[in-house]
């Protein structure tokens, strides 16, 4: 008898645990519809009416919301370890925390469970993109056939991974696919603001101006084609250019969104290091760090790893880039900055073996690129110095 009543306390744990996952999904949707649409990590829209996306259920993305996910997603699997939407938000939720191993084991086996989700290409390109296994992400995408409404984001996706190989060019067109797909003045916007992004990196920068001049649309903030413009003069050493568009962001704007807020961030902390001002520059991008989530963060965090290393801070900047490889072992500008700190360090081996970890990385980059000629001079400096 005492069994039985065990069973059957299981069986209404077990339903109350469902109807209330259920509950808290669709109040979680409902909200979604109202709010604007924003990016989700895996290029998805997040609720967005018409179109399917990758939703977590996360409101906000900050470390203890990603935790209290996680804890809460894997006392849901203990008890109903095929529950598949569980592990697709779990997978999810890893990888906002930077857990990248753990995000790809939940998407695999959430792909066991749901094989003919179409949104499961995304997903997994996504954990396979952040912990930097971009030929396996690529390959994912390459064998959909008919990516139906969500093709813009695929085309984000394949932009993404082909940036992180240096394959600039074609990401560029990517890019250029994606704003054409896109519907909405929001989404072409974030189109425009990547592109400017690939622009710079090729150091095409009166193109990159060019794109983030088009992020502006009709009731934007404008906030990413000043942010844009800041950041393309900061690479440039062109200050007070960059400090004139700084100024040209309403404060009050860029507050009022999280993005666009962490965005000025990064031109701030851009800007300050062309000024010299490491210390600044240092305080700054640590908010950065500490207000962003992965993939995101690891832009922040090379750019903080940088302020280290020209501040003289060479072990701060060695921590910061090591937490960088922990989630993505093949994060180019990290390896390359590793590198180049240990050249500060007069540690010419170390710095040439983090040289070919970077150039085996971006074996396939536009030959171009400055950062690769800029490595591939180091290398030839090294290895022909007695």
């Amino acid at each position: 008898m005492q069994a039985r009543w065990i069973r059957i306390g299981i069986m209404v744990l077990v339903a109350g645990a469902v109807v209330g996952i259920g509950i808290r999904q669709v109040h979680l949707e409902r909200a979604a519809v109202r709010r604007e649409a924003r990016w989700t990590f895996g290029a998805g829209p997040s609720g967005m009416i018409g179109q399917r996306g990758f939703w977590t259920g996360l409101t906000r993305t900050d470390s203890v919301s990603c935790q209290q996910e996680i804890e809460a997603l894997v006392g849901v699997l203990e008890v109903i370890p095929d529950y598949a939407p569980a592990q697709r938000a779990l997978s999810l939720a890893y990888a906002y925390a930077g857990s990248s191993s753990q995000a790809i084991r939940s998407a695999e086996r959430y792909a066991d469970l749901e094989p003919r989700d179409l949104d499961l290409p995304l997903l997994l390109a996504s954990v396979y993109s952040l912990a930097g296994r971009y030929d396996e992400a690529l390959d994912i995408l390459g064998r959909v056939e008919d990516p139906d409404t969500l093709v813009s984001w695929f085309e984000k996706m394949q932009g993404d991974i082909l940036v992180a190989k240096g394959m600039c060019g074609q990401a560029g067109k990517a890019y250029q696919r994606f704003i054409s797909c896109a519907r909405y003045d929001g989404v072409r916007a974030d189109g425009y603001f990547l592109l400017g992004r690939v622009r710079i990196q090729q150091g095409r920068y009166a193109d990159a101006l060019e794109s983030f001049d088009q992020c502006g649309y009709p009731g934007s903030s404008d906030v990413r084609t000043r942010v844009g413009r800041g950041l393309t003069f900061a690479r440039q050493g062109l200050v007070e250019r960059a400090r004139a568009e700084a100024g040209r962001i309403d404060s009050s704007a860029a507050n009022g969104d999280a993005a666009s807020f962490d965005l000025y961030l990064l031109m701030m902390g851009r800007i300050l290091m062309a000024e010299k001002r490491w210390e600044a520059a240092i305080l700054t991008l640590r908010e950065g760090v500490e207000r962003t989530q992965f993939p995101e963060r690891l832009r922040y965090m090379t750019a903080l790893a940088k302020a280290y290393g020209l501040a003289g801070e060479f072990e701060q900047a060695r921590e910061t880039l090591n937490c960088c490889l922990a989630v993505n072992s093949a994060c180019a500008e990290a390896r390359y900055l590793s590198a180049r700190i240990y050249e500060n360090q007069d540690l010419p081996d170390h710095a040439l073996a983090e040289y070919e970890i970077f150039l085996d990385t971006w074996r396939d980059a536009d030959p171009d690129l400055p950062m690769l000629v800029d490595a591939q001079r180091r290398v030839e400096g090294i290895r022909t110095s007695p």
